[in-house]
């Protein structure tokens, strides 16, 4: 049996890779400010429902995935078989299900990966505006401070060099069915 002791050590070591995320402009109105900025043909309904369900969602999988602490300790306990469900992958997925819901038509939702088929591979959603190139884009995060949305500009995610997946895997969970809506 792994030693619990070191997974919490290993967690508190990792724990800051990530980076500090600034509070005071990190909010639903300022996500929909920064994705209607995107261009001057997003609609900004959308762009207010977008920011909306990536907060109101990301607050939801906290709860659901019964996040205990940070993000790399939650991808221990779901390794350890101690939780179902918090390792980035399952942030993104069940962040597009809802983002998808919205039925976009001046924003665009892309797969984004980090580090692609390494140890530090990571996954999130990058929102352009339609038609927009992914560097341009706004990248939502759910994963990196475990359930406190993380987003910001492509280009200027310091933690992360994304780039767009056109994986097999990412095409099949942004075009397949929906299914019923959550209750």
């Amino acid at each position: 049996m792994r030693s619990p002791l070191l997974l919490i050590t290993l967690a508190f070591l990792y724990a800051g890779c990530v980076g500090v995320m600034p509070r005071e402009n990190h909010s639903p109105a300022a996500l929909a400010n920064a994705l209607q900025a995107l261009s001057p043909a997003v609609s900004p309904t959308e762009a207010r429902r977008a920011a909306d369900c990536a907060y109101t969602t990301s607050a939801r999988l906290k709860h659901d995935y019964q996040i205990v602490g940070p993000a790399i300790f939650q991808n221990g306990l779901v390794n350890l078989g101690l939780r179902q469900k918090g390792l980035c992958y399952h942030w993104t997925q069940d962040l597009l299900r809802e983002m998808r819901r919205l039925d976009l038509h001046t924003l665009q939702i892309h797969w984004a990966v980090s580090h692609p088929r390494d140890f530090l591979e990571s996954n999130a959603l990058v929102i352009t505006a339609h038609g927009q190139s992914f560097s341009g884009g706004v990248v939502i995060d759910a994963w990196r401070h475990a359930g406190d949305l993380y987003w910001n500009a492509v280009t200027a995610d310091r933690a992360f060099p994304w780039k767009e997946d056109l994986s097999a895997y990412a095409r099949k969970k942004m075009t397949e069915p929906l299914g019923p809506p959550r209750s």
